[in-house]
């Protein structure tokens, strides 16, 4: 889950409600008789007017602004700075909190 809320910090997906996300699962990975995915995949369903949203309304592709977001609110308290869309609802990501571990992935990459 830290990779998908990285990738929506990433992007400034701001209207990050759990009806944008999609699990999916493909044919070859599903087992019909035991109804279970052994391979499911999480995706952001509607990426929408993304990119440099910053929270307060959503922003048609705002590359100059999303170019100079920065992923974290200050690195040292992995805080992603992100808000959810106002008029969006209130169930998506705001100022999500990344795992040292989805932090580091962040940082090598």
């Amino acid at each position: 889950m830290n990779a998908l809320t990285l990738i929506a910090v990433l992007l400034q997906h701001g209207d990050s409600k759990a009806a944008q996300q999609k699990p999916i699962c493909r044919p070859q990975d599903y087992v019909p008789n035991e109804e279970l995915c052994r391979l499911p995949y999480m995706y952001i369903y509607d990426l929408g007017k993304t990119f440099g949203s910053g929270g307060l309304k959503v922003h048609p592709l705002n590359f100059e602004r999303w170019k100079h977001q920065s992923v974290f609110t200050d690195p040292a308290t992995c805080i992603g700075n992100l808000r959810q869309n106002a008029g969006k609802g209130r169930d998506g990501l705001t100022f999500p909190e990344i795992s040292e571990q989805g932090r580091l992935s962040q940082r090598l990459s």
